[in-house]
């Protein structure tokens, strides 16, 4: 719990501080207690059973689509499942939904599988991290003291984490 604290005030100072969280903010934060609990109700479902990642990923996606298509259909009815779109907008979406979305969510199944949910969390928990990084090295976003501060707090919790739970 101290690692994941550490953690998450590096995140907030990444941010700006408490009074600079906005509602986007406050939406990675909520998706990212929901993550949480998505990878210890995974390894939960996968010790014990005979489903591969691979299997549990494609009913995780199958899932996901048809709850998405539903709710499109009950929004806008059919004329909401009819895209008007180029074959590079296709060829993006194959991408993205693909590699972004069912790559990563094997990714993670696997790894769960294979290692504690408190490990994957940590390592995913560096995304806001590898955020900051990509912007200051592609964006020529600024390095400042406080957004330094911030990703070594990141870091430090990751580490601190994977310490005390190495240690047990």
């Amino acid at each position: 719990m101290a690692g994941a604290v550490v953690a998450v005030l590096g995140v907030l100072v990444l941010s700006g501080g408490l009074g600079a969280l906005g509602v986007g903010d406050l939406l990675v934060l909520f998706a990212a207690s929901l993550r949480a609990v998505m990878v210890v109700s995974t390894k939960r479902l996968m010790d014990g059973s005979g489903l591969s990642s691979v299997a549990f990923t494609a009913v995780q996606a199958a899932a996901v689509a048809a709850l998405t298509g539903a709710l499109l259909w009950v929004r806008f009815g059919t004329a909401g499942l009819i895209v008007q779109a180029n074959l590079a907008a296709w060829g993006a979406v194959a991408f993205l939904s693909l590699f972004c979305t069912i790559g990563a969510f094997y990714v993670q199944n696997a790894a769960v599988r294979r290692t504690s949910p408190t490990r994957v969390s940590f390592l995913m928990g560096t995304e806001p991290l590898f955020g900051f990084v990509l912007a200051w090295m592609l964006l020529s976003e600024p390095a400042t003291p406080s957004l330094i501060l911030g990703a070594a707090l990141i870091v430090s919790g990751t580490f601190l984490g994977l310490w005390v739970e190495r240690r047990r």
